[in-house]
């Protein structure tokens, strides 16, 4: 049986709910309904793929896969005067760049686009990548590796808009500001160094 694309990206979607749920729920009532999903997916795997149900459930319950890194993505907008679009959080009143982890079934350019609508208003355009930063397990308070690329993204349009998250959306001469999250700052000044050589490359043009 081949399964048609929308259909695998519902049930990797709701497979990672149900993982997700299955490990970080305490509540047993919770657990009991996330475990219900997680059947569920199990019994479509079972007719696209003609895999036995307990196979794909002792895969699934561990991780289907091997396990890589959490992937996230953060976004660099400038304005014309030369400012950096920052956010401040609402958890612990610091300033970064607007971006999240990425989400199963999205690409990295997506997700991007998404976690900066959501967090400020602003519709962008990613355009390429910055930089990459890893985290290792104990940095920055948590226990997994991670990849955090920030990409260099043109504003296409909308206006600010606070969210649960984030507060205090705006461009900012970043140096006025101090108290950074985690490694935003290193992130900035990629960024920087990144528009500053490509509008070198551009006026040297010939």
């Amino acid at each position: 049986m081949t399964a048609p694309k929308h259909l695998l990206a519902l049930l990797e979607k709701v497979q990672s709910v149900a993982q997700n749920g299955l490990r970080f729920s305490d509540s047993p009532y919770d657990r009991e309904r996330y475990q219900g999903l997680l059947d569920t997916v199990v019994e479509y795997y079972k007719d696209i793929t003609n895999i036995g149900t307990d196979i794909i459930k002792e895969r699934l319950e561990e991780d289907l896969g091997y396990i890589t890194p959490k992937v996230s993505v953060d976004g660099a907008v400038f304005s014309d005067d030369g400012k950096i679009l920052l956010v401040q959080r609402k958890d612990n009143n610091k300033w970064c760049l607007p971006g999240g982890w990425c989400e199963v079934t999205d690409t990295a350019k997506e997700s991007l686009t998404r976690e900066i609508f959501e967090e400020t208003g602003l519709v962008v355009a990613p355009q390429s990548v910055v930089d990459v930063l890893t985290d290792f397990p104990g940095q920055n308070g948590r226990p997994h590796t991670s990849y955090h690329l920030v990409y260099y993204c043109k504003y296409v349009s909308g206006v600010f808009k606070e969210s649960h998250e984030t507060k205090n959306i705006g461009f900012y001469d970043y140096k006025q500001f101090k108290d950074f999250n985690e490694s935003h700052l290193q992130m900035i000044e990629s960024a920087y160094k990144y528009r500053d050589e490509f509008l070198l490359k551009l006026y040297r043009a010939p």
